[in-house]
């Protein structure tokens, strides 16, 4: 009985060994991706396409809403009631770091990708990014990728220029 017992602890330090690795990889994944990313977010910004040009207060909306503990947490949050234990980093980081995510064993990669995504990108770079590649569903056109594209697509006009209840 005690060879049994050492056989499936041993199996069972594998298995999280295998777990930690297999989030490593997305969290150095992340890391290797963060300079281009990080390009593409600046460049976001520049063009007026980031978190402050939503417009006043919509996007402390949307992190009440999508992402409460956002500004102080490294890319996972596991004590916000409501926010399903994905942050809009691992949003963020399902459009960026996969080519088709799939809930399941993936979330673990996820995790790590997120951290990564958080030890080299600022909030805002994040944000901006986020912004970007969020699904926005079905428009006049075919689908809608980012807040911007929508906002242009639906309405004619930037997210800062929409009125409230648009």
């Amino acid at each position: 009985m005690k060879g049994v017992a050492s056989v499936f602890a041993w199996l069972a330090l594998v298995g999280l060994m295998a777990v930690l690795a297999y989030g490593l990889h997305g969290y150095f994944s992340a890391r290797a991706d963060a300079s281009a990313l990080s390009l593409r977010a600046d460049s976001l910004i520049a063009q007026r396409h980031g978190p402050k040009d939503l417009g006043p207060g919509r996007m402390e909306q949307l992190l009440l809403v999508e992402d409460p503990g956002f500004v102080s947490h490294n890319g996972t949050d596991w004590t916000t009631p409501g926010s399903g234990l994905t942050t809009l980093t691992q949003s963020l980081g399902k459009q960026v770091g996969f080519q088709r995510f799939r809930p399941g064993l993936q979330k673990i990669r996820l995790v790590g990708y997120a951290m990564g995504l958080e030890s080299r990108l600022s909030k805002r770079q994040i944000l901006a990014l986020y912004l970007d590649t969020i699904w926005m569903g079905r428009g006049p056109r075919g689908p809608m990728v980012g807040f911007f594209n929508a906002s242009a697509t639906v309405f004619g006009r930037p997210p800062w220029a929409l009125k409230q209840r648009e």
